[in-house]
């Protein structure tokens, strides 16, 4: 029952994500009112670390890698370094290195302070 169990939530994270792509490749977030509205810019005004992420996705997605950085120029080191934990947990088993590297107190620290320093310096320079 393991294997199937595995096997079942891998195809549902497949078939999730491929929705996912389709829908923020073909819809521009900016153009489209269904998509959600960041509740954080709505109720302080300022943008958090992810404003601009659906906007930036759906640029990625388009190839348009200047649209990616304009809206939101965390994006892209944020999928490297899910990519990166994704890699790492997947040979955990046989190396632990980089996954303990990548989630460790150290990094999690460092990945906290990027984000606090990112907020801050997008809402001063309007980034």
């Amino acid at each position: 029952m393991t294997g199937f169990r595995k096997s079942l939530t891998a195809a549902v994270s497949l078939v999730a994500a491929a929705a996912v792509i389709f829908i923020y490749r073909n819809h521009d977030p900016a153009e489209t009112s269904w998509f959600p509205r960041c509740p954080s810019k709505l109720l302080t005004g300022y943008d958090c670390p992810g404003c601009g992420s659906q906007r930036a996705l759906h640029a990625l997605l388009n190839g348009d890698v200047g649209g990616v950085v304009s809206h939101n120029a965390l994006l892209l080191p944020a999928l490297v370094m899910i990519a990166l934990i994704g890699a790492g947990n997947a040979i955990r088993e046989r190396d632990n290195r980089l996954y303990r590297a990548l989630t460790g107190s150290t990094a999690c620290y460092i990945t906290l302070g990027v984000i606090v320093v990112w907020t801050v310096v997008r809402n001063i320079f309007g980034w």
